[in-house]
Parts: structure tokens; sequence; C-alpha cells
């Protein structure tokens, strides 16, 4: 009887050391992730919350690039990047999230009227995770019907309010991985889905 030793070698090695790398990067993007989110739920009172938030967005720059994904260094920022992850996540979810609404029509209604530039991405996020069903039954006076027919003809000629703004759209790939098919479908096609 032959006896086969194992022996690391130093492919296996390497293969161990990329593999807990991996586990390693994987736990600190979660960690990243929910951090960001807590962060965006928080408000800023005072002065002094003001700067305590500006410093962490700027950490939060340094640690989203190390990932890959570009944050604008200016403060300013920061409230539209919560506005893009309140309306991703709105529509993964499919619960009136941060919008002060209690159902996904008055949701959308809400992006239709006021922020008509994440319009096209709300609706392709609510569609992929089946939730632009619910929006479609909750419309019981058809107002939402009418405003969304008048786009949806236009395509690619859509009026510039209502042209997908994708600047976060690294971003919200990163902090809902399961946003990232629609959003690069979004960034090729530009278009108001039906």
């Amino acid at each position: 009887m032959q006896y086969h030793h194992l022996e690391i070698t130093p492919e296996a090695s390497t293969c161990d050391r990329v593999t807990t790398c991996n586990i390693e990067k994987g736990l600190e993007a979660l960690s990243l992730r929910a951090e960001f989110l807590a962060y965006l739920n928080q408000s800023a009172d005072g002065i002094e919350a003001f700067d305590a938030r500006a410093q962490r967005w700027q950490k939060f720059v340094e640690q989203f690039g190390a990932h890959g994904v570009c944050l604008p260094s200016e403060y300013c920022f920061a409230f539209e990047a919560g506005l893009n992850a309140r309306i991703t996540h709105a529509a993964l979810s499919g619960y009136a999230i941060g919008f002060g609404c209690d159902s996904m029509i008055g949701v959308a209604h809400a992006i239709f009227d006021h922020h008509p530039q994440h319009l096209a991405a709300f609706l392709a996020l609510a569609a992929a995770s089946g939730h632009g069903a619910a929006i479609r039954a909750q419309d019981h006076d058809g107002r939402w019907h009418r405003k969304v027919a008048r786009l949806v003809p236009l395509g690619m000629a859509l009026p510039a309010r209502y042209r997908p703004n994708l600047k976060f759209a690294p971003l919200m790939k990163f902090l809902f991985p399961s946003s990232s098919a629609v959003f690069e479908e979004l960034e090729l096609s530009g278009r108001v889905p039906h």
C-alpha cells in the first residue's frame, strides 16, 4: 500500500491567501455598506455635527476608493448619495422608505414630481425586483399610468429632466449588488422602462 502525502505547494498557498483575502475584502465591503447606510440615515443637527459628518464623508471617499468606487469629495454630494440610496432601496425592497409616503405609488409620484432624473432607475429597479406590478396595482385613480404613458413613447428622446442621472450608479451597485444588472442596462439604454 502506498500513501500519498498532501503538500502545500506555492500554488496552493497562494490560492489560500487569495481566498482569505477575498473573504476579508467581502467582510470589509459588508461592513462599509452597513456603516454608510447608517450614516445616510443619521440627521446632522448643529455645526459640530455638520463638521463631523463632513469629515466622515472624506473618510468614506477614501474607503470607497479602495473598493474602486469614486465618490465626489465635496460633502454637499452626501444628500444626493442618500437620495439615490433611498430610491434604490425602496425600489428593491418594495417598501416606502424615506419619502414620507406610506405606499410605493406615493414614492413613485414623489420621484416623478420632485426627482425626475431618478425615475428611470426607480422604475427599472422596481420592475427587476418584482415591485413594478405593485406600483401599478396601487394606482387606483389611473394618475400614475397617465404620467408614465406620456414618457414611454419618447424612449431615447426623453426631456432632459427625465434622463437618468447615473452619477451614483457605481455606489448603488456597491451598496446593493442586486442592482448591478439594472444600472448597467440603464447606462446602455438611458430609457424609462414601462
